[in-house]
C-alpha cells in the first residue's frame, strides 16, 4: 500500500496515526466530513478509519459512527483494505477479561453504533481489520487524552487532590502512540486480513499507575500531589486481553509509563503557561 486515507486525522488518535505512518506512506486526510463523501470518489490503497463521535457527543453517535462509516465505504471506488478503529464498548458487560471471542452486546448507544460500524465494514466486501482499543491516554501530537489518567495528571500538576477508589482494580490503559505504532506494524507487515484484534496496554494496578504519575509530578515540580484513597464501587470494566495481537505480532512493545507521564507533565505545564 502506498496511499493511505486517514479519517479523523486531526483528532486525538488520528494525529498520532498520521504521524506514525507519514514516513512510510503518502498519507491523505479526508477532504471534508464523512456525510459529504460522494459515492466512488475515493481512490486510495488503504483506509484507516478513525473518525467518529466520542462519548461526549451522544447526539452524533448514529450519524457519525454508523451512517458515516457506511458513507465512507460507499465512497471507495475499488476494493480497498480498511482498518476500522472500533471500541471495547461493543462487548457485553462481563466479570471476565475480554477476548475477541467474548460476546458483543453494547449497553449504550455509543457501543451500539460502533458495532453497527463494524458490521458495515465486514459486509462491505473490502479486506478489513477491526481494532477494538481500550481507553487510550497520553499526549498525541498536539493534544492530551480525556481519560481518568489524563485528568488525574492535570489535577496533580495543578496541585489539586486526586481520588483513588478502594478496592484497587486492574487497568489496561493504552498509550496513544503505542496504538499508532501497532497500526503501522499491521500495515507494514504481511497481515491476515478479515480479523478482529483487541488492543490494550499491559494490565496492572491502577493505584500503582496513579502513584507512579504522582512520583513523576513530585520529581518534576518539587511537591507531592495529594492522592486520597476512598471507598468506591466495584469496577465494572474488566481488562481486555491482547493475546491474539501478540501471537500475530510477537515483536509488539509498549512504552514505559514513566516516559509517557514525563511527556504529559511537560506538555501540561507548557499548555497552562
Amino acid at each position: 500500500m502506498e496511499k493511505i486515507l486517514i479519517t479523523g486525522s486531526s483528532g486525538f488518535i488520528g494525529q498520532a496515526v498520521r504521524e506514525a505512518l507519514a514516513n512510510d506512506y503518502e498519507v491523505v486526510p479526508l477532504p471534508g466530513r464523512l456525510h459529504e463523501i460522494q459515492q466512488q470518489s475515493i481512490d486510495v490503497d488503504g483506509v484507516v478509519h478513525v473518525a467518529g463521535a466520542l462519548r461526549h457527543r451522544p447526539d452524533a453517535f448514529y450519524a457519525a459512527n454508523a451512517l458515516g462509516t457506511q458513507q465512507l465505504l460507499a465512497g471507495l471506488c475499488k476494493p480497498t483494505p480498511v482498518v476500522y478503529i472500533s471500541s471495547r464498548g461493543v462487548y457485553q458487560i462481563s466479570d471476565d477479561p475480554l477476548t475477541e471471542d467474548s460476546p458483543v452486546g453494547p449497553e449504550d448507544a455509543y457501543g451500539q453504533t460502533k458495532l453497527l460500524g463494524e458490521k458495515a465494514v465486514v459486509e462491505s466486501g473490502n479486506p478489513y481489520l477491526i481494532l477494538r482499543p481500550t481507553a487510550v491516554f497520553g499526549k498525541s501530537v498536539n493534544s492530551l487524552g480525556v481519560t481518568y489518567i489524563d485528568q488525574a495528571l492535570r489535577r496533580m500538576v495543578r496541585h489539586t487532590p486526586v481520588s483513588l477508589y478502594t478496592p484497587d482494580r486492574l487497568h489496561d490503559y493504552l498509550y496513544v502512540r503505542d496504538l499508532a505504532k501497532i497500526i503501522r506494524a499491521l500495515l507494514n507487515k504481511p497481515v491476515q486480513w478479515n480479523q478482529v484484534y483487541n488492543i490494550s496496554g499491559i494490565p496492572g494496578s491502577l493505584h500503582d499507575f496513579i502513584r507512579l504519575a504522582g512520583d513523576m509530578v513530585a520529581a518534576r515540580m518539587g511537591f507531592n500531589p495529594e492522592i486520597e484513597v476512598i471507598p468506591g464501587p466495584p469496577p465494572r470494566a474488566p481488562i481486555m486481553k491482547h493475546d491474539k495481537l501478540l501471537g500475530a505480532f510477537p515483536d509488539t512493545t509498549f512504552t514505559a509509563p514513566a516516559w509517557v507521564f514525563q511527556e504529559m507533565i511537560d506538555w501540561i505545564i507548557q499548555d497552562e503557561n
